[in-house]
């Protein structure tokens, strides 16, 4: 079979070339996918969708199939099994297909590039799993398409990778189709690439301006053989244009991009896939609209396209790979690079899949909570579903309290009490949150450890084993010493020197404290009693620090006795 599209012209030679350095893989975890099942699709499908089609909450595929020029939907039973396929007709070479609502009324629909003809075809959901027939509009090219509100308007835009076939000077660009709500577009308007080959267009916000930005691969395939190839980047100007593209350096013949935040550090990040080189590149974003430089990780023989997922439950971005490969004699497979919270990438597991794997999408088919793959395999004319069955790791979390006070630490899901229990395990890449509740006369003072922290919350995502700590300090009161008397003085001393009153009649304690007051009257004069103690004992107070407390001791002068006056002499 032959195909005269942009994905078969990369297989120029059987050469595989390999990075020459990968970086060290973090251990191994792993992953697990119960035998694959085939499902029949149209003649050479390229590429594979996931939606509720039919709005039963059961997730739907939804395949482009090259060389029959149709879509086939294949209905979920909800048990991880699927419907026969359902045939939709499309213009020439269907090359990639996507799911949105380009009507607005809240049903999949679907857009399919079609490179045979230039165009892309827009199928309007029914909402019964049944779509309307196609409505075709002109791009530059159909390689593959990628949707966002370009404009800011509310309604989907179409952004359309234009290969260039014939390498015609000028032409290497991405066509964008803005929507007019009802399910119809706008002409196509053309944005350089600064690339050769434009194959794959994904959307991000790379700056954090909140406008849609472009990212796209160049594959540079030439008739004299595959030449690197680079990505392009188009930082949005949020009225549908695009500012001119920057280029960065990738593996050897890109075939695939897509955007995640793969590192969680709030910035969008790239990820492609490297045909010639048999490498995923990893590109980190510095969040202002350039990346790190690139870094290369091992996947199988001729990866063409991949899908971001949680594979193995541990709250970080993995990757599954459709693995094209040079021949049809396989491997046949796709490559699940379990990914490191540090935007990282563990080396390749390997699961089989259908003859020329060429498309792999995401979706949790039978309801388990764990992510499944379906996987568009070219040259067997089929989809293959592979359920996950991986077995999540317990991961533990300990709770620590630090600090001069005491409090509580409760955790939702359950299990930690702290209290008595301040650890307990989870599965891997559970959500736990954290409360803390400071003891009377505590105050809680913050966290350590979190992933997020709000007042006394704490969030924790549990991919491993973790720790927090928690600190409370014990809360600080005034005592305040006043005197009163008429014509009365004396002194106030505190049993622990805080308080000398005379000149010192203030002092600070922590919450708890018990402090002993002695009334001392000066001469010539009588303590006559205290007031706002705890208790009392002779000249003696005592307070315990629960709150700003203030105490009065009285004194009284006593006038001096004169002698008698002596009697006058007679």
């Amino acid at each position: 079979m032959t195909r005269n599209s942009a994905k078969l012209l990369l297989l120029v030679a059987a050469t595989v070339f390999f990075s020459s350095a990968f970086p060290n893989p973090s251990p191994a975890q792993t992953v697990s996918f119960i035998t694959r099942v085939d499902y029949a699709a149209g003649t050479n499908p390229a590429s594979v969708a996931v939606g509720d089609f039919n709005r039963d909450g059961v997730p739907d595929v939804a395949v482009a199939n090259y060389g029959s020029n149709t879509v086939s939907v294949l209905l979920g039973n909800g048990d991880g099994t699927f419907q026969p396929a359902l045939t939709l007709a499309a213009d020439a070479n269907p090359e990639f297909v996507a799911v949105s609502d380009f009507n607005r009324d809240g049903v999949p629909d679907l857009v399919v590039a079609c490179s045979g003809s230039n165009s892309v075809s827009v199928f309007l959901g029914n909402g019964d799993g049944t779509f309307q027939p196609a409505r075709n509009f002109a791009a530059n090219g159909g390689q593959s398409v990628a949707v966002g509100d370009f404009n800011g308007d509310g309604v989907q835009d179409l952004a359309v990778a234009d290969y260039n076939l014939n390498n015609v000077p000028g032409s290497d660009t991405v066509s964008v189709l803005l929507g007019n709500g009802g399910g119809t577009f706008q002409p196509a308007r053309t944005f350089a690439t600064a690339g050769m080959n434009p194959v794959t267009v994904a959307v991000g916000d790379f700056n954090g301006d909140g406008r849609p930005d472009l990212a796209v691969t160049n594959s540079a395939n030439t008739s004299s053989g595959a030449v690197p190839g680079n990505v392009s980047v188009l930082l949005g100007n949020g009225d549908g244009t695009f500012q001119p593209a920057r280029t960065l350096n990738v593996g050897i013949t890109p075939a695939f991009v897509a955007v995640r935040d793969f590192n969680g550090d709030g910035r969008q990040d790239l990820a492609v896939a490297n045909f010639r080189s048999s490498t995923v590149s990893v590109l980190l974003g510095n969040g202002d609209g350039t990346f790190l430089a690139a870094r290369n990780f091992a996947a199988g023989a001729g990866p063409l396209s991949f899908a971001v997922g949680d594979f193995n439950g541990d709250g970080v971005s993995d990757l599954a790979v459709a693995n094209f490969d040079f021949n049809i004699q396989g491997p046949n497979t796709v490559s699940v690079l379990l990914g490191n919270p540090d935007g990282t990438f563990q080396a390749p597991l390997s699961f089989g899949a259908g003859t020329n794997p060429d498309s792999v999408a995401v979706g949790d088919f039978n309801g388990d909570g764990l992510q499944d793959l379906a996987v568009a395999n070219f040259n067997s004319n089929t989809v293959s579903v592979l359920i996950n069955n991986t077995v999540a790791a317990l991961n533990t979390l300990t709770v620590n309290k630090a600090g001069t006070g005491s409090g509580s630490v409760t955790s939702s899901p359950p299990g930690i009490d702290c209290g008595a229990t301040c650890s307990a395990t989870y599965t891997s890449g559970t959500v736990v949150t954290l409360t803390a509740t400071p003891a009377s006369g505590t105050t809680f003072t913050g966290w350590s450890g979190c992933d997020t922290v709000s007042g006394t919350t704490c969030t924790v995502t549990m991919s491993v084993a973790r720790s927090v700590t928690a600190t409370f300090t014990l809360q600080r009161f005034t005592l305040s010493v006043n005197k009163a008397g008429i014509i009365g003085g004396g002194t106030v001393t505190s049993s622990d020197g805080g308080i000398n009153c005379g000149p010192t009649c203030l002092a600070s304690y922590t919450s708890g404290t018990t402090v002993t007051l002695t009334a001392t009257p000066a001469f010539g004069n009588v303590f006559t009693g205290w007031s706002g103690c705890d208790t009392v004992l002779g000249t003696t107070c005592t307070v315990t620090m629960s709150s700003a407390r203030s105490v009065t001791a009285s004194f009284l002068g006593i006038p001096p006795i004169l002698p008698p006056p002596i009697p006058p002499l007679l």
